[in-house]
């Protein structure tokens, strides 16, 4: 190691004694105890007139230091709570598959025009709204176990930050969404559970919230983009994404991505890039892949300019630049719940 304290010879051998000292170095060393003397006073005199340090302030800044230590050193949160089985379980998912996919037949690999209606943009406000209230009565409880009053989040302020904290907040929800094994029931199953699980951290909260967004963006995305992180980090035989039921389907696999374009974090963009580039074209889903890449890119834009969504400003109590209040009022472009 490079600070090891070598005690004794430094090259090894034994020790030996120290050679006895000629009367000449003995002389010579006699001189030189005046001018030490000599030297010992004047620092003594120098140190004398240097201001005393405030002790008083010294001990009230040791429990800061002490404190800021702990708190740059406590970088492991606390694991998070189990789920509650009462609400998290099979039923659960099959229930959230069921409701969100009601308009989309099984044989159907892009989404159909009412499951767009339903998903993205209804015309018909009344539809709208009762698909709302049935995802609320359905699934509210679900979401209830997890709102901050019940799971308290760390708020990271880094990309980085988030991206090591992502396996500790994804735990609890591990057990449900990873097969047990490689083979394809195993792992079709988990895959099912997966999508249901991102679909009830990052959809049905804008559909349940609408009225309170400051919950979906502080703390609903940034569990389902915990969840997606780690969904996206399996070994290839057990990214849900890439099962059979859902590799081809993109009725179904947009759907894991959706979290990186609601993420604030260029570098989410840029993975969602990534994921889609990776999508096999064929001249049936051409058009629809074309489309959402389009719809990415509307995204994008906004973050790489202002390095957030300035239209969730109010929501999550930030103050809005000039740069971004005049970006508004003239009319940008708004994805919010």
């Amino acid at each position: 190691m490079a600070n090891d304290i070598h005690v004794g010879p430094r090259h090894g051998g034994d020790e030996k004694t120290p050679p006895r000292r000629s009367s000449a170095t003995k002389s010579a060393t006699t001189r030189y105890i005046l001018p030490l003397s000599l030297l010992t006073l004047l620092m003594s005199v120098l140190f004398a007139s240097l201001p005393r340090p405030n002790l008083s302030s010294l001990s009230r800044l040791i429990p800061t230091i002490r404190t800021s230590h702990r708190a740059m050193t406590s970088t492991t949160p606390a694991p998070l709570p189990a789920l509650d089985r009462n609400h998290f379980n099979p039923t659960l998912y099959t229930s959230i598959l069921d409701a969100w996919f009601a308009d989309q037949p099984p044989s159907s690999l892009l989404p159909t025009e009412a499951s767009s209606k339903r998903w993205f943009s209804n015309p018909d406000k009344s539809a709208a709204a009762a698909f709302d209230t049935s995802l609320r009565t359905a699934f509210l409880p679900a979401l209830t176990t997890l709102l901050p009053s019940r799971l308290a989040l760390p708020h990271p302020t880094t990309f980085a930050e988030e991206v090591a904290l992502a396996p500790n907040l994804a735990a609890p929800f591990l057990p449900d969404i990873l097969p047990a094994s490689t083979s394809p029931s195993d792992v079709q199953r988990a895959a099912d559970n997966a999508l249901a699980l991102v679909l009830l951290l990052d959809q049905i909260p804008r559909n349940i919230f609408r009225t309170e967004q400051g919950v979906i963006y502080t703390h609903f995305d940034l569990l389902s983009r915990a969840v997606v992180r780690t969904l996206l980090g399996q070994e290839a035989d057990k990214r849900p994404d890439w099962s059979a039921g859902t590799r081809e389907n993109m009725a179904r696999r947009m759907w894991f991505y959706l979290p990186l374009m609601h993420s604030e974090w260029v570098e989410d963009h840029e993975g969602w890039t990534r994921e889609n580039e990776g999508i096999k074209e064929t001249e049936e889903n051409k058009g629809f892949l074309e489309f959402a890449r389009g719809f990415e890119e509307r995204h994008a834009v906004i973050i790489r300019r202002f390095g957030r969504y300035p239209y969730r400003n109010e929501a999550v109590g930030r103050e809005t630049t000039e740069e971004e209040r005049v970006w508004i009022e003239e009319g940008g472009e708004r994805f919010s719940a």
